[in-house]
């Protein structure tokens, strides 16, 4: 296991601080991203010492990521996608852009029915499952500046889909994007070089 550093975040003055797999939350669900400034932590600043009476532990898998969450793993220098990412199976945005993750993304981001935008922008995968046509309320998926050197014509299952982002991808064939193109909404918008 992995621990890079501790977070402490805090915004319009709820704390969040998050201790190797554990998470104390003071009445909050979000703390929206401009917000929070992620520090690493080597002493104990005022804020910790200061938190409110009222915090209470949570499990990090429970209660950090609620349905209809955010979570953006995005700029974390990620070589693979965490397994525990594929757990959060309520959350609607997932960000995994700015990072170095490589080859094919995993078949089980199948489970995360509910995603409305997928961003896996400015990495180095290669492929993209064909479980990817199971995500039906997507919307956005944003698979610019990758190395993609073909798409699975599940993608044109994707009925809700508004956009689909795949510029900087010079592998990809023109008969692939067409192909997915009749079988998406023609208002979804498709964006190529």
């Amino acid at each position: 296991m992995r621990v890079t550093h501790v977070t402490l975040a805090v915004a319009s003055g709820i704390a969040l601080v998050g201790i190797i797999g554990m998470v104390y939350i003071a009445n909050t669900q979000t703390v929206p991203q401009q917000e929070v400034k992620s520090t690493p932590i080597t002493t104990s600043p005022p804020d910790v010492q200061n938190l409110p009476d009222e915090l209470e532990e949570k499990p990090f898998v429970e209660d950090a990521i609620r349905a209809g969450a955010t979570l953006s793993l995005r700029d974390q220098n990620l070589q693979e996608v965490p397994p525990y990412v594929f757990e959060r199976l309520g959350i609607e945005k997932l960000d995994l852009s700015h990072n170095t993750l490589e080859g094919a993304l995993q078949a089980e981001i199948r489970f995360l029915s509910e995603l409305v935008v997928l961003d896996l922008s400015y990495n180095a995968f290669t492929g993209v499952p064909a479980e990817i046509g199971q995500l039906n309320n997507l919307k956005v998926l944003n698979l610019s500046h990758n190395n993609l050197t073909g798409l699975p014509y599940e993608i044109g299952n994707l009925q809700n889909l508004t956009q689909l982002d795949l510029r900087g991808n010079s592998a990809v064939s023109k008969n692939d994007i067409e192909i997915i193109r009749e079988r998406l909404p023609e208002s979804t918008e498709i964006l190529v070089d």
